[in-house]
């Protein structure tokens, strides 16, 4: 997520080699917005970033298969998720307090909106809203030469979201399902392997991340552990803009234990045992420099599912939009 601030001089201002990773020109090996903790800064330097991501879910799928709302229904649940968009604004702050050693701080808002079918046939819509889960990082790059660089991150999560976040059903007031609510409830492990490589106007990379809930909330379940693995590629076309593709594949579990307030025979998205699966995303990214803000980055990428398979049924994902800004300094 973001861009990379700084330059490795060539000495005695010979030519910078091809292979060099950071140019000074703000058009560096930056991977895409989507890459979380994507990059590391030098000794001194610190950046501020804001993120917003909008994701859609339109439609019901079990395994590789989208399911109608009748055959749902067929299946004995009453209440039918039919559509969810879910809102993300994240403001970040790095920081480098060591040559090697880089902190990322995230402070998310979230914003929900879920549309369900009831066994009348009447629709309702549920909308919550707040605080996420704040997420700390430290990026700590062990190998860099020649254009390409790898850092670990060792990061944690917070339960700063709401878990108990209630709402209107045709039943009255009740619960809301697990992917309805703020946070996890739990302290997360939010590990991280990052490897980018760049030569000349090319660069690419790749990043493998997880979350691994810790602890049992206080609702008494876990949400679900899953990880991602991405690869991309990017092209610099001049020193303000570059444009790159990425593949992501993310795979994650069902929920441990469950919410003995949810009821997962009424509503599929209440079970816990029908939350994993899996997914494939492709699409584009750009990003262009500031004019007179050399260290100032616009960024946009968009993703599209091109496999999904799910433990459903379950509201499936059609597409996925982020845009953000980065100031280094």
């Amino acid at each position: 997520m973001g861009f990379c601030v700084g330059a490795l001089a060539a000495s005695g201002g010979a030519a910078a080699s091809p292979w060099e990773l950071y140019d000074g020109s703000g058009a560096a090996a930056s991977p895409p917005l989507g890459i979380v903790g994507g990059h590391t800064l030098d000794a001194g330097e610190w950046e501020l970033g804001y993120r917003y991501f909008r994701q859609r879910r339109d439609g019901n799928r079990d395994a590789r298969h989208r399911e109608s709302l009748g055959e749902i229904r067929r299946q004995g649940f009453s209440f039918v998720p039919l559509e969810q968009d879910v809102e993300r604004h994240e403001l970040s702050l790095m920081l480098a307090p060591l040559e090697r050693v880089s902190l990322l701080l995230t402070l998310p808002v979230l914003r929900l909106e879920r549309t369900s079918a009831a066994a009348n046939g009447d629709r309702f819509t549920q909308r919550v809203a707040g605080l996420g889960d704040v997420e700390l990082r430290a990026l700590v790059r062990f190998q860099q030469n020649r254009g390409q660089t790898l850092h670990l991150t060792l990061g944690f999560g917070l339960p700063t979201g709401r878990v108990d976040v209630r709402g209107e059903t045709p039943r009255g007031l009740e619960r809301l399902p697990y992917e309805m609510q703020l946070g996890s409830g739990s302290y997360d492990f939010l590990p991280a392997l990052t490897y980018l490589g760049r030569y000349q106007t090319l660069s690419w990379g790749g990043q493998m991340s997880g979350v691994y809930r810790m602890t049992t909330n206080r609702k008494g379940y876990r949400r679900r552990n899953g990880y991602d693995l991405s690869v991309w590629f990017a092209h610099r076309f001049d020193a303000r803009w570059s444009a790159s593709v990425r593949m992501a594949y993310r795979n994650w579990n069902n929920v441990r234990n469950d919410d003995n307030a949810l009821d997962g025979a009424f509503d599929p998205s209440a079970d816990a045992r029908r939350q994993a699966g899996q997914r494939v995303d492709l699409g584009p990214g750009v990003q262009v420099s500031i004019p007179g803000m050399p260290k100032a980055r616009l960024l946009v990428e968009a993703l599209w599912p091109v496999f999904r398979d799910l433990d459903g049924p379950q509201l499936e994902t059609d597409w996925t939009v982020q845009a953000g800004w980065k100031w280094g300094f």
